[in-house]
């Protein structure tokens, strides 16, 4: 409810600033606790040394601009294999609800014509994933870090991502995978928050998508591919940075 508040009345950006300074009296408290404990660990994002990951419920998060694991992964991956971050001409990104340490980057960057959204986020644009008002073919890049996994009908959200992402363009989403299970477990009849918390992991989740995840994107006409990218790192290189090890899930108009 809190946040809920916090997002229809404070602008994002001070939002950031308020959440900034949160993570960082947190982060000076769990110092205090552990005694100054330094595991010298490595934010690809910041590109900064620090001396812990700060314990935030089951995640590790850069303290100085709340980066989660899956954040530092995604980073990694937009690095050496994309041109996202390379390209000399303008490019169009769209970003639902953008994570406050990629915001940061991508608003400062002159290549990039960036759209971040949120659909009750003040100081964001409007965008409803289920009906996006821009052109088709428009955006270059599309960014989806969890948030499909809230939204009921989340086919014709992939369909709208579809249809304004440019043939030749690039939409990279991550959701939760419960890779225990084959099929996608949903009930859009589970509409309370305590229900859908022990059904589907969270209060404002709709589902657990399962391995058949990649057919919905397939069904929509999406090439796919499912990149398990923390293979690429070794056992300390991935403790080092705090990485996790979900898909990243790449989707392209045609086979490329």
């Amino acid at each position: 409810m809190i946040i809920k508040m916090a997002k229809k009345h404070l602008p994002f950006q001070i939002r950031i600033i308020v959440r900034k300074f949160i993570f960082r009296i947190k982060y000076l408290i769990q110092l205090v606790k552990t005694g100054f404990r330094n595991d010298n660990v490595f934010c690809p994002i910041k590109r900064k040394f620090y001396r812990q990951f700060l314990e935030y419920r089951y995640d590790k998060l850069t303290p100085s601009n709340g980066a989660w694991r899956r954040h530092r992964l995604l980073w990694l991956y937009l690095i050496y294999n994309t041109d996202l971050l390379k390209r000399k001409d303008k490019i169009k990104l769209l970003h639902p609800s953008p994570e406050l340490c990629f915001y940061e980057k991508f608003i400062r960057m002159q290549t990039i014509d960036y759209y971040p959204s949120d659909i009750s986020e003040k100081g964001l644009l409007n965008i409803d994933l289920t009906d996006i008002q821009y052109p088709d073919n428009y955006f270059d890049y599309i960014i989806c870090n969890h948030i499909l996994e809230h939204i009921p009908d989340d086919i014709k959200a992939i369909k709208e991502l579809y249809r304004v992402l440019k043939d030749s363009g690039t939409a990279i989403i991550m959701v939760p995978i419960n890779e225990k299970f084959d099929k996608t477990y949903e009930d859009l009849s589970i509409t309370t928050s305590k229900e859908r918390e022990r059904h589907f992991g969270q209060w404002d989740h709709v589902r657990w998508y399962g391995m058949d995840i990649k057919e919905r994107f397939i069904s929509v006409g999406f090439y796919v591919e499912m990149i398990r990218y923390s293979d690429l790192f070794d056992i300390e290189m991935r403790n080092n940075m705090g990485l996790c090890d979900d898909f990243i899930i790449v989707l392209h108009k045609r086979n490329i």
